[in-house]
C-alpha cells in the first residue's frame, strides 16, 4: 500500500515538474513572437498626409518617407534632428566639419527623387521622443498642422505614436513604420541589437506610463 502511495506521489511530482516544462516548449515562441510584435503599430499608411520622420536609424526612417512620397502617399516630410554628440562638437570646434542628419536626410532624400521643397526641417535637436513631441507640438501650432503620419522604425512605433498622442493631443497622428527596419518580431531574441532594442522599448513604455502620470521628464 505504501508502494503504491509513494508511486501516486511520484507521478503527481512528475506531472507538476513536466506540464510546465511540456507548455513551455509548446508557447515559448508565440509569446514571444507576441511580445516582439506588441511594438509594433502599423496603420498601413491610408489616404494622402504630412509626415515627419523621427530621428535615429539613419537610413531607414528616411527611406521609407521617399518611398511614401514616390507612391503618392505624402505631401511634405518634416524631418526632426538628433542632438549632437559632445565629442563631435569638440571636433567641430577645432574647425573639423561633420555632415548634420539634417544634410544626410535632404541628401538621401533628394537621391532618391524627392524635391527640396517637400523636404523640411523641425528646428531643434532631440534626445529623446520627449523633446521630439515638443519640438512637433510648437512647430504643428506655428504652421496649422492637425495631422500627421509618424514614420519611424518598427520596434519604435506603439510607444513613440503612444507617446505622441498622448503629450501633442492638437495634432492627429497615423503611425506608419519603415519597411526597411529589418526588425524581426517573430525571432527578435536571435538578434542581439533587436534583444536590446525590444528591452529598451519594454522599459521606456514604463518610464512615459510614471511621466505622464506624474508630469515628470524622462530622458531616453
Amino acid at each position: 500500500m505504501f508502494r503504491v502511495l509513494k508511486r501516486a506521489g511520484n507521478s503527481k511530482f512528475l506531472l507538476a515538474v513536466l506540464m510546465p516544462l511540456f507548455l513551455f516548449l509548446i508557447l515559448w515562441r508565440p509569446v514571444l513572437a507576441g511580445v516582439g510584435g506588441f511594438l509594433i503599430e502599423d496603420d498601413g499608411g491610408r489616404g494622402i498626409a504630412d509626415a515627419v520622420v523621427l530621428a535615429g536609424d539613419f537610413p531607414v526612417r528616411t527611406r521609407e518617407a521617399a518611398m511614401q512620397y514616390r507612391e503618392g502617399k505624402i505631401r511634405r516630410v518634416y524631418f526632426t534632428a538628433d542632438a549632437k554628440d559632445e565629442s563631435v562638437s569638440d571636433l567641430e570646434s577645432m574647425g573639423i566639419a561633420f555632415e548634420s542628419t539634417w544634410d544626410k536626410n535632404r541628401r538621401v532624400m533628394a537621391g532618391l527623387g524627392v524635391p527640396e521643397s517637400a523636404v523640411l526641417s523641425i528646428p531643434g535637436e532631440v534626445r529623446a521622443t520627449r523633446d521630439e513631441a515638443d519640438r512637433i507640438r510648437a512647430y504643428a501650432k506655428d504652421h496649422g498642422i492637425t495631422s500627421l503620419r509618424v514614420i519611424t522604425s518598427k520596434y519604435h512605433s506603439r510607444r513613440a505614436c503612444w507617446a505622441l498622442r498622448r503629450m501633442v493631443p492638437s495634432v492627429q497622428f497615423s503611425c506608419s513604420p519603415s519597411r526597411y527596419d529589418r526588425y524581426n518580431p517573430e525571432a527578435w531574441w536571435k538578434n542581439r541589437r533587436d534583444i536590446m532594442n525590444v528591452f529598451s522599448e519594454y522599459l521606456k513604455f514604463i518610464g512615459y506610463f510614471i511621466e505622464l502620470a506624474t508630469d515628470r521628464r524622462v530622458d531616453s
